[in-house]
């Protein structure tokens, strides 16, 4: 997808399927990670992880079968469908590459909340939303001193 030619590529698929153009989420929203941990006693017992996405449906986003652009309203609600089909299984792997290199890989989703929100332009250009999913298991692979990644704060 030529429009969306990012450092930073996320994506959502089914745990046996491969990270394609049409499982991106573009462009790329914000990302928080926020680790559960669950105890017996004093014992750490295991982790979950909620990861947050706070992105927006846009209006110029490209067709991924042409190269034509829908502008406005109608866009706008293509791109939340578009959104909203990629997020339409629990069980899926999110993945975070950085220049095509798998950064971090998220494994396993329960979709939490899904949610596209009010926006001061009533949705004509974007669309902001909010996606909250959990993870049994993310794996941090990217994070090494020349990734560019601070290892320390992951």
């Amino acid at each position: 997808m030529a429009g969306y030619d990012t450092r930073v590529e996320v994506y959502y698929c089914k745990q046996n399927e491969s990270p394609l153009p049409e499982h991106r989420i573009a462009p790329a929203p914000a990302i928080s990670i926020v680790p559960e941990i669950y105890y017996v006693n004093d014992n750490v017992t295991g982790y979950t992880y909620n990861i947050t996405l706070n992105g927006y449906a846009n209006a110029l986003r490209k067709d991924l079968d042409s190269d034509s652009v829908a502008y406005g309203l109608s866009g706008v609600i293509s791109h939340m469908g578009f959104i909203r089909e990629i997020f339409n299984i629990n069980g899926g792997n999110l993945y975070i590459k950085q220049s095509g290199i798998d950064i971090l890989v998220a494994k396993g989703a329960t979709i939490k909340s899904f949610n596209f929100n009010e926006s001061d332009n009533r949705w004509v250009n974007y669309a902001p939303f909010t996606i909250e999913l959990e993870f049994n298991e993310v794996d941090f692979k990217g994070c090494s001193a020349n990734s560019g990644i601070d290892c320390n704060n992951s």
